[in-house]
């Protein structure tokens, strides 16, 4: 894990950009735009279920009723079958960091190695003061395989209802179908898949590639704009479409950027407090 105070590494490389004028500035642009994650977790460990991260929790204001934990070097998310309707989702959150994490980008990769009726779940912005324990719902946004694995979600409130292509909650989608290669309406088994949710403001960009990162082919990408959340955590999840069919997600190498934007204005206010206080001189 990484975490920083970008505040005051962004004043610390503005003063020392001040003496050098435009080239000074266009340095200090790409020093900025290239920081260190916010947060990041490649999951090694093989301990077992049951044993998460240590700042992590598999129940986190939710009725949810599937298991996590560290196995074989990644973070595997398993369901548990219930009653109709009811038990179809397990989700596992971030909840003792990024509570105030506003701008940023947060990508996982995950493969699906039994069933192709799994729905990986990715949460941004959580929010643990609107998540319900009634409903099993997730304040915040998520990129999702609804629709039992045949179709590309950008989402809020996620609950056990993200598996169904009908959810109230989608912002936009995609099947499958139109955009994978040869017209596959369900990801590759053993396959690695990476989510990136870009949130900027209330811009929400999903995109979702073939590879264990971003570097890889990128399938799709989905845009929507929404102010509900504004700040949170990050999480993963899974869901299943039948009682019959829970199986395992694998995920891995979670990482949490932040938006350029928010550090290049940081480092412009400290900018343009240092010229002040030098002209005041």
């Amino acid at each position: 894990m990484n975490t920083q105070n970008l505040t005051q590494g962004a004043f610390r490389l503005t003063a020392g950009m001040l003496s050098l004028g435009l080239a000074g500035f266009f340095t200090l642009a790409a020093g900025l735009a290239s920081a260190s994650p916010l947060y990041e977790n490649d999951f090694t460990g093989n301990t077992g279920y049951g044993t998460l991260p240590a700042d992590w929790s598999a129940v986190a204001h939710t009725d949810q009723s599937g298991s996590g934990g560290l196995v074989d070097n990644t973070l595997s998310i398993r369901p548990v079958a219930g009653s109709f309707n009811t038990r179809f989702r397990g989700f596992a959150l971030a909840d003792s960091v990024g509570g105030n994490w506003d701008d940023y980008t947060v990508s996982t990769t995950f493969r699906m190695s039994v069933s192709t009726l799994n729905t990986p779940v990715l949460f941004g912005r959580w929010d643990n003061e609107i998540s319900e324990s009634t409903s099993g719902s997730v304040g915040g946004y998520a990129l999702a395989l609804s629709g039992f694995g045949s179709v590309f979600a950008l989402a809020k409130d996620p609950g056990h209802d993200i598996r169904s292509s009908d959810f109230a909650g989608i912002l936009a989608s995609a099947p499958l179908d139109s955009f994978m290669p040869g017209g596959a309406d369900r990801l590759d088994l053993d396959t690695w898949y990476t989510f990136e949710l870009k949130m900027d403001g209330s811009n929400l960009t999903g995109r979702l590639y073939e590879g264990t990162d971003t570097s890889g082919t990128l399938r799709h990408t989905l845009t929507a704009t929404d102010s509900t959340y504004t700040q949170g955590s990050v999480g993963l999840g899974a869901g299943f479409g039948s009682d019959s069919d829970a199986r395992t997600v694998q995920f891995d190498n979670i990482t949490v950027i932040p938006e350029p934007g928010t550090l290049m204005l940081m480092g412009l206010s400290a900018l343009a407090l240092l010229f002040t206080r030098r002209c005041k001189k």
